[in-house]
């Protein structure tokens, strides 16, 4: 079953959208594949590692931050 376009409110921006991606070749759909983290283990490890540091970082100021305060009282 087929929905009318017509009755969506931005069907036609979609549609177009859909039209531009479709025309935009298969250089654009290759960086997409090689930019996705589930292709390359040594991006997500790398992209974790960063999140663990952050982490790491936040809690870190954290607690010096609750110190000083602690201090002033």
């Amino acid at each position: 079953m087929q929905r009318d376009q017509k009755s969506r409110p931005g069907a036609d921006a979609s549609r177009d959208a859909q039209d531009s991606s479709q025309e935009s070749g298969a250089a654009e759909s290759n960086i997409a594949h090689l930019t996705s983290a589930g292709d390359d283990p040594r991006l997500v490890t790398l992209v974790r590692l960063l999140a663990r540091q952050a982490a790491r970082d936040f809690i870190e100021a954290e607690n010096r931050r609750h110190a000083r305060a602690r201090l002033r009282d």
